[in-house]
């Protein structure tokens, strides 16, 4: 093995090498899909305008009823289209709003992981209906998959 990597094409070897190492430290729901279990803790939707990716609106905890917070910047006519409380819902109207101002619209959600060994945040892109189905401070069971943009929610495991 030392011979190996000390010859000419050693430096692939260590590079391949740092690399399983590195993917060995990612958590498993991170690093592979499958079934994950976990709090929905953070909801957003986000967009692109002029080439800038934006977080246009995010729904998270707060006193009472869930908060629901618009970027500071977002036009007026998308910021009417959402309560100030509650659980964030997109339905066909507000999506075409939005989809005026913002191009490559991603619903977003973070679940606090608790199957496993480790225990952390991780966010996940999904699609706008399950998106809406989910509610802060819910436990879901989710089928998720990896993605060379970050994982991926395919489903609600009822």
């Amino acid at each position: 093995m030392r011979d190996l990597v000390q010859r000419k094409g050693g430096l692939i070897v260590k590079l391949a090498l740092m690399c399983l190492l590195a993917i060995s430290f990612l958590p498993a729901g991170c690093s592979q899909g499958g079934l994950v279990e976990g709090e929905v803790r953070y909801k957003y939707v986000t967009g692109m305008q002029d080439r800038r990716y934006y977080i246009i609106v995010r729904n998270e905890p707060g006193d009472g009823l869930p908060s629901i917070i618009l970027d500071k910047e977002a036009p007026a006519e998308v910021r009417q289209c959402f309560a100030p409380q509650g659980n964030l819902i997109v339905d066909n109207a507000t999506e075409d709003q939005i989809e005026v101002f913002y191009d490559r619209l991603y619903y977003m959600v973070t679940l606090h992981i608790t199957s496993g060994s480790h225990y952390y945040n991780q966010a996940y892109r999904t699609e706008r209906d399950i998106f809406n189905r989910m509610e802060l401070g819910a436990k879901v069971k989710v089928d998720t998959e990896a993605s060379d943009i970050g994982p991926r929610i395919l489903r609600i495991i009822e």
